[in-house]
C-alpha cells in the first residue's frame, strides 16, 4: 500500500503529505495488530479489528485518530483485493459508521493579534506569517514560495495537494497589499527562495503566543506576572496553527463582504463546502456586520462594523493615536468617516523582532557570521552551550 502511494506521488497524483499520513497510520496498525507476530491476511477477522480499536483506546488514541487508521486499513484491503491477495469482505470486517463527528477548529487571528505576533517574531518568521494570512497559503506552500511568485497585483501559490491548490491569489484588499509589502521587506530567503530554511517556524509561533502581553516574558502555568498584582498569572494568545492562518484569510475576506465562491477559489477549493463548514464559519458579530451591510449596501456601513474582540478594539485605538500623531485627517488616504468616528483601513504593521548575535562570534574570523557578512548579508543566530567536563 505504501509502495502504491509512492508511485502516485511520483506521478504527481498525490501529495507528499498524503504518503506521510498513510505511512504513519500503517506503522500504528502493524504495531497494534501484529504484536510481535505477523498477522496473515487470510486470518484477519472482525474480532481482530474490534481488538485493534479497543487497544488503541487503551493507548490513549482519540476516536478521530482511530478513524484515520481505519481509513489506511481500508485502502490496504482494497489494494490487496485488486491484486488477488485477499478475498474477504471489507464491509464485514470494518465497523459501520465508525467515523466520529468532525468538529473543525474555530481559531483565527484578529487584526490586533496579528500585529502582536508580528512584533514578537523574528523577521523571516514574521514575513512567513504575513504571507500565509495574505494568500491563504499553508505551511508547505509557504516553504515552496519564491520571490518570483510575489507580484504587485497577485501572488502565485505552489500548492500540491490537488490541482486547484496550485493557484494565483489576487491582491484586492488593502490589508493583503500591506502584508505582501511587509513580506518583501522582511523575508530573507536565498537562492530565489522567499523564506529562509532553518529554525522551527512552528516553535517560534508557539513561543510568540506564549509570551506575556504585560511583562513581555515567556510564561508557564505557574509563573505570576511580575508587573501584575501578585495574583495575576501571565497570559498570552491562544495557540495558532498554520491552518488557523488560512482560516484568518477566509474570515477577513468574509468580513469585507467577499462572496463565498470567490473566497473558495482563492483558497484552492473546488466548491464552497469547506468555506461553509470549516474556514468561513461566521461569529455572531461578523454575521451581524454582514447583515447590516446587506441592508444598506454602502461603504460607510462597512466601516461602521464594531469588532467584539477586545484586542482588536485596543489595537484600533492605538492605530488611531498613531494616525493623529502623524497629522492624518478624515478624507486622506487610508481613512474614511463613519458613525463611530475615524476608521483606519490600513494595519500599520509593527516591525518584527531582531536576532541577537554574539559579540565574540561577530568579530571572529572564519565564523559563519563573518562569512555571511563578507558575502553581503544574512543573519545567524549563535546559541551558546555549556559543555560538561
Amino acid at each position: 500500500m505504501i509502495g502504491h502511494y509512492v508511485e502516485l506521488v511520483k506521478a504527481g497524483r498525490k501529495a507528499e503529505g498524503t504518503l506521510d499520513f498513510h505511512r504513519d497510520k500503517a506503522t500504528s496498525l502493524r504495531f497494534a495488530l501484529e504484536a510481535g507476530e505477523p498477522l496473515l491476511l487470510s486470518r484477519l477477522s472482525a474480532t481482530d479489528i474490534d481488538g485493534l480499536i479497543s487497544q488503541r483506546r487503551q493507548d490513549g488514541a482519540t476516536e478521530n485518530t482511530i478513524s484515520k487508521e481505519l481509513v489506511t486499513l481500508r485502502s490496504t484491503l482494497k489494494l490487496a483485493t485488486r491484486q488477488g491477495k485477499w478475498h474477504g469482505d471489507i464491509k464485514a470486517i470494518l465497523p459501520i459508521a465508525f467515523a466520529p463527528e468532525y468538529k473543525p477548529r474555530e481559531r483565527f487571528l484578529s487584526r490586533g493579534e496579528l500585529a502582536t505576533l508580528l512584533s514578537r517574531l523574528t523577521e523571516d518568521h514574521a514575513a512567513r506569517l504575513a504571507f500565509e494570512v495574505a494568500t491563504s497559503a499553508n505551511l508547505g506552500e509557504a516553504e515552496r514560495a519564491t520571490r518570483a511568485d510575489v507580484g504587485d497585483t497577485a501572488v502565485f501559490v505552489r500548492g500540491t495537494k490537488r490541482t486547484s491548490r496550485r493557484r494565483t491569489v489576487p491582491l484586492v484588499t488593502d490589508w493583503q497589499r500591506e502584508l505582501v509589502d511587509f513580506v518583501r521587506e522582511h523575508a530573507h530567503g536565498q537562492d530565489g527562495r522567499l523564506f529562509r530554511f532553518g529554525g522551527s517556524y512552528h516553535n517560534a509561533l508557539k513561543r510568540a503566543c506564549a509570551t506575556c502581553s504585560t511583562c513581555g516574558k515567556r510564561f508557564d502555568r505557574e509563573r505570576v506576572c511580575p508587573q501584575g498584582d501578585g495574583k495575576q498569572h501571565c497570559a498570552g494568545l491562544a495557540h495558532v496553527s498554520s491552518n488557523d492562518l488560512r482560516r484568518t484569510f477566509c474570515h477577513w475576506m468574509r468580513q469585507d463582504g467577499m462572496p463565498r465562491e470567490l473566497v473558495a477559489a482563492a483558497m484552492g477549493h473546488g466548491s464552497t463546502a469547506m468555506v461553509d463548514k470549516v474556514y468561513g464559519k461566521l461569529t455572531p458579530g461578523e454575521l451581524a456586520a454582514l447583515m447590516q451591510r446587506a441592508l444598506t449596501g454602502t461603504p460607510v456601513a462597512q466601516s461602521d462594523a464594531i469588532s467584539a474582540d477586545p484586542a482588536d478594539q485596543a489595537h484600533s485605538k492605538k492605530r488611531l493615536k498613531v494616525a493623529k500623531d502623524k497629522g492624518l485627517m478624515v478624507g486622506r488616504p487610508g481613512f474614511e468617516p463613519g458613525a463611530n468616528g475615524l476608521k483606519v483601513r490600513s494595519l500599520l504593521l509593527p516591525s518584527p523582532r531582531k536576532h541577537k548575535e554574539s559579540t565574540l562570534e561577530r568579530g571572529a574570523t572564519g565564523t559563519p557570521v563573518a562569512q555571511r557578512q563578507a558575502a553581503g548579508g544574512g543573519t545567524v543566530v549563535v546559541i551558546a552551550r555549556r559543555v560538561r567536563s
